[in-house]
């Protein structure tokens, strides 16, 4: 793939998986029933300002899968198509661009973070 076909094609699985989920924002929820030195014992994600038993997922918690639901919060839907709008601007600014230039080089690169974004989301579910 060129580097405009892997930039378009991330944002294309990006943007859908955005538009597929349940609209954010997001924000992270826990419960300690325990000890709370020992971190949550329920962790879940929910839709911003929605009551604590209306969970997009919940697990049983810790202080790492507490980590992750705040994470996964941050990553919502409205984070996924704003990154889908970055990756899709920096392949229409690519493309028309011949590729190799003097002495093969490109005469114009693709980012190479938004690149290297694009390659992650393609490869997702992937062993790599």
């Amino acid at each position: 793939m060129t580097p405009t076909q892997t930039l378009t094609a991330a944002a294309e699985k990006l943007r859908g998986l955005a538009e597929g989920a349940t609209p954010g924002p997001w924000e992270k929820g826990e419960t300690t029933v325990d000890d709370p030195n020992d971190g949550p014992t329920h962790v879940s994600v929910r839709t911003r300002g929605t009551p604590w038993y209306e969970h997009l997922f919940a697990t049983e918690g810790s202080r790492e899968t507490a980590a992750d639901a705040a994470y996964i919060a941050a990553m919502n839907p409205g984070v996924g198509l704003l990154l889908a709008a970055a990756l899709e601007a920096e392949g229409r600014r690519m493309g028309g661009w011949i590729p190799i230039g003097i002495n093969g080089r490109p005469l114009r690169a693709a980012d190479p973070h938004l690149l290297a974004l694009a390659t992650e989301i393609l490869s997702e579910g992937e062993n790599t």
